[in-house]
Formats: structure tokens, sequence, C-alpha cells
């Protein structure tokens, strides 16, 4: 038998702290990730991201392990760490308006520098996305 729980707010054990159910239900991550985009992908962490795929240099999707309610009605982006210079940025971000599904996204993994842009496999990449589930 199933239960359920009917609440409006969430309070720490002191009473103080408040958070509202709807922060809650609509204001968190849906789904969020870190991996290893080099050599072989892996996820380090995740939270309802089930596949990584290697898709090409600078080029991963990622599964979702329970789909989003519709393509292009939830946020996805990221960053990704690298050392090798403070003058350059570095990026993860959706691949093209077509490849954000319900049930996954494809992602660019790039870099811009003064000089040079370009996609690249960094060792440190992770990517969150908020919406609704399906």
């Amino acid at each position: 038998m199933a239960s359920e729980l009917r609440v409006n707010t969430l309070k720490d054990a002191s009473g103080n702290n408040s958070v509202g159910m709807s922060t809650v239900a609509e204001g968190t991550a849906k789904a969020w990730a870190t991996f290893n985009a080099s050599g072989t992908p892996a996820f380090r962490n995740s939270f309802n991201s089930s596949t990584l795929t290697d898709n090409g240099t600078g080029n991963m999707t990622i599964s979702f392990t329970n789909n989003f309610g519709a393509a292009y009605n939830y946020t996805a982006g990221g960053q990704v760490a690298h050392s090798s210079s403070t003058t350059t940025s570095y990026c993860c971000q959706p691949f093209s308006q077509p490849t954000i599904l319900t049930g996954s996204c494809q992602y660019s993994i790039l870099y811009n520098t003064a000089s040079a842009a370009g996609a690249a496999d960094y060792v440190y990449c992770a990517t969150t996305n908020h919406g609704d589930l399906a």
C-alpha cells in the first residue's frame, strides 16, 4: 500500500529555517552529473542520469533515468574544470536545439581563448538540469 505525505512547508529541527514545498518540487535540480569526458567517459557521481555516451571529441550525451515532461522545457548547462590557463573559458552546454530531448540531452564541451576556440574532452565536467519531470 502506497503512503502519501502532504505538507505546505518543511522546517529544520530548530523550527527556524523553512522552505515551501513549491521550492522543493519545482526549484531543485531534477538531474545532475559530474563526469570524466577524457579517455573512457564515466560518471563520477550523478542523480537521475543513467547513461553517458561519447559521440566524439567534446560531444557527450547523458540519458535520464526519469524523462522530463517536454523537450526544450528544461534547463541544461554546466561547467568544465581545467588547470592550463586562467584566461580560458570552458563550458558544457546543449549541443544544438534538436538534441534537448525528454529522455536525454547532448552536450558540447567547449573552450575559448583570445586566440582559439573549439571542442575538447576534459577530465572534470558537470551538468545540472532543472524543469518538470514527466
